[in-house]
């Protein structure tokens, strides 16, 4: 097969299979549906901003200790599926564990063990999947392959937002029964992209041992981000973004306690922040494959503030009549800028090359590590000091990253042979 009809395989195959991923993915959306899961059973803020922060510190873990290892792999598409077959259908676990007598601190707590097990296979597989991306998929084209993701996932996660809310609205369903359907959904859902996934190939490329130090390995990354100066400024955007968007796992819970709002109420704003993933994907994909990454990464941040800007503007008039309705598009817009990190990744591959993809992957997620109890920390300061502290900072953090988005530069892009 030669590169360019490899090319258009993979793109339609791996198209798929990330839509399929977000589809399951949405069954346990850790800014909608684990909150209220999370929240049912603990009635704790902090607990959910934990699952968040596992959500992004696992597969930073697991990439950490596999890191020096990734460009040895010779067949990245087989290695990829075993580790899905491994670890992707694990959510179905928490069915019979919700089933069950256990009390309800011990069904959370086997909870949060499965979601640790999902995200570390998760972590063994993105790089090598995004690196697979790049060597494989051309340039024209592979600008699409996250936005048609969000698109057709996010087609997929209205489906399952749909059933969710059925779920939820429904009053004869007891708690337990209603979220094991949703988690044994998930995995249905999950089978299918792993199948999928067998159908990419990679090219011949050269073989490449182990490093033998890990720790040089990574003496080395920090070198090649010293030297860097395109990559240092992409993830100084990145680490304020994250404090822009460390708001977005509480807002539905947000607004239900600001409103002291019914559950119907609650299950609608989560259908529509699953609809606003869903307008995400056109909207992330029309604008990287139109305008260029830069311009989505400034877009992001600017919905980053209109979603800071809305919820201030809810907690201050809370008293205001019909303010409350405030809330369908502040929970819109979060929704769509779920899906922003595509503009960041695509601007990462654009910047790098087939010899330090994988090097500049590393990084990123390496410096990136910390932030990831943000989220676990605005669940504290949500619970101990109310939202205005919380959601002051998101303002502030969108303002300076609109102005460092500013100062990026467009890159030299490497042409696919």
């Amino acid at each position: 097969m030669d590169n360019v009809k490899l090319s258009q395989k993979n793109y339609l195959a791996m198209s798929a299979e990330g839509s399929l991923f977000a589809t399951g993915s949405s069954f346990m959306d850790a800014n909608a549906v684990l909150p209220l899961f999370i929240f049912t059973y603990t009635q704790s803020l902090q607990l959910t901003g934990l699952a968040t922060t596992l959500n992004m510190a696992v597969p930073v873990i697991a990439q950490l200790l596999v890191g020096p290892y990734l460009r040895s792999i010779q067949n990245v598409p087989a290695y990829i599926v075993r580790i899905m077959l491994a670890f992707r259908l694990s959510p179905a676990l928490m069915a019979p564990v919700l089933l069950s007598n256990m009390t309800a601190g011990w069904k959370i707590f086997i909870f949060f063990l499965i979601y640790i097990l999902f995200f570390f296979g998760h972590g063994l597989v993105v790089v090598p999947w995004v690196d697979l991306l790049g060597r494989t998929v051309q340039t024209d084209i592979r600008n699409r392959v996250f936005g048609n993701q969000q698109l057709l996932g996010g087609i997929g996660a209205l489906g399952a937002g749909y059933i969710i809310k059925i779920l939820l609205n429904n009053q004869q369903l007891s708690d337990d029964l209603r979220y094991a359907i949703i988690f044994a959904s998930s995995a249905f859902v999950f089978i299918f992209s792993v199948a999928v996934m067998t159908f990419v190939r990679d090219v011949p490329r050269a073989k490449v041992t182990p490093h033998p130090n890990s720790w040089h390995y990574y003496v080395e990354l920090w070198r090649v981000l010293m030297i860097r100066q395109d990559l240092q400024n992409l993830i100084l955007i990145r680490i304020v973004h994250a404090f822009t968007t460390m708001n977005a796992p509480l807002l539905i819970l947000f607004g239900r306690t600001l409103f002291n709002l019914e559950t119907r109420d609650v299950s609608t704003l989560v259908f529509v922040q699953i609809a606003g993933s869903l307008a995400g994907g056109l909207i992330w994909r029309t604008i990287s494959s139109k305008l260029g990454n830069i311009r989505a990464i400034k877009a992001s941040q600017l919905i980053g503030l209109l979603v800071a800007t809305l919820a201030l503007t809810a907690l201050f008039m809370n008293q205001t009549p019909q303010i409350r309705f405030i809330l369908y598009p502040l929970v819109l817009l979060s929704g769509i800028n779920m899906g922003s990190w595509s503009g960041y990744i695509n601007y990462l591959i654009d910047i790098s090359n087939e010899q330090n993809r994988v090097d500049f992957m590393m990084i990123n997620n390496i410096v990136l590590f910390p932030l990831s109890v943000l989220a676990f920390i605005s669940g504290m300061v949500a619970d101990r000091a109310g939202f205005a502290p919380l959601l002051s900072i998101s303002l502030l953090s969108a303002l300076i990253g609109l102005y460092r988005s500013g100062k990026l530069k467009s890159p030299n892009l490497h042409t696919f042979s």
